[in-house]
């Protein structure tokens, strides 16, 4: 009959080899320069879509919740505050736009929306 192999060296009971069994953090997405940059190109493509609104071909209650989608939604997605501040004045500037700055003070979102850029309503 054939006898077993003798057991390997590090094999069970032994010593594992040096750094064995030892955690390394995983690389969880790149450098913050390059976290910055996708910020700044969220908020870009943010500002750009709300300047492309066509304030005509909606009517005003389909313009008030889509603006208040991006207040209150959109802007909270953003981490960088400058971001947020540049977003913010692209909806207040579509706001006044299409001249509903008077109409929709009473809004909540439009009131902290103003009070978060320093804008009087």
């Amino acid at each position: 009959m054939f006898a077993p192999p003798p057991p390997a060296a590090g094999g069970r009971g032994g010593k594992p080899p040096a750094g064995g069994g030892r955690l390394v953090p995983a690389d969880n997405g790149g450098s913050p320069a390059a976290e910055q940059s996708a910020s700044q190109s969220q908020v870009s493509a943010l500002a750009s879509e709300i300047t492309a609104i066509n304030i005509a071909a909606l009517s005003e209650p389909e313009l008030k919740a889509l603006l208040r989608d991006y207040a209150t939604n959109k802007v909270g997605d953003i981490q960088d505050s400058d971001g947020k501040t540049r977003v913010r004045r692209a909806i207040f500037e579509k706001v006044k736009e299409a001249g509903k700055i008077q109409a929709w003070k009473g809004e909540l979102w439009l009131s902290r929306l103003a009070v978060a850029i320093e804008e009087r309503l």
